[in-house]
């Protein structure tokens, strides 16, 4: 679905929020040839193990079925597009306005404490497009919400993110559900 909204937006870099060990990015980066990208993590393994997936040989993203693993020279022409940077979502190191989509896939959902400061980093960096892919309370019943609420989760709904300044232009939930809780995908404009 991601890769679909970058085709469609014609967008020049993008930056994943809470990236792992970076394999939506290296998928993505797989896919669009055009388009620079870039990892953010808390996690310094999981920023290590990225980076060092970049200089193998080969890499092998478990997907047999959506893309064959990557060569040498294909790896290569990736890493010259993508980058991976160890921080905390609530104090991004990119400058302003420097990217022109930013994702994130279920990561905002732990980070219900520091919501207010990550949105306004997110807002910061970003000078088009967000696409978040969360546990929206739209798209949860009555035991979803709770177990959210419980977990000290993500719980916003998603005209709520309108008072970070983003404005939604479309939403998605059509995915498989978890069965303690759903997510859905919200495309939105940074205002």
């Amino acid at each position: 679905m991601i890769e679909k909204i970058l085709s469609a937006l014609h967008v020049s870099s993008v930056c994943e929020c809470g990236s792992g060990t970076g394999q939506h990015l290296v998928f993505l980066a797989s896919r669009n040839k055009d388009t620079n990208f870039v990892g953010l993590d808390y996690s310094k393994f999981a920023i290590e193990t990225a980076n060092n997936a970049l200089k193998r040989q080969k890499l092998n993203l478990h997907l047999p079925d959506v893309l064959e693993p990557l060569n040498s020279r294909e790896l290569d022409e990736i890493s010259h597009r993508l980058s991976f940077t160890c921080c905390s979502a609530d104090n991004i190191e990119l400058p302003d306005k420097s990217i022109d989509l930013l994702f994130t896939f279920a990561a905002l959902e732990q980070m219900w404490e520091i919501r207010e400061e990550v949105f306004a980093e997110i807002r910061r960096v970003t000078k088009s497009y967000v696409i978040f892919y969360e546990p929206f309370l739209d798209d949860n019943d009555f035991y979803g919400r709770l177990f959210l609420r419980c977990g000290n989760y993500f719980r916003h709904y998603q005209s709520d993110i309108e008072q970070y300044g983003f404005k939604v232009i479309k939403s998605f939930n059509i995915f498989p559900t978890k069965p303690t809780f759903n997510y859905s995908m919200v495309v939105a404009k940074v205002l």
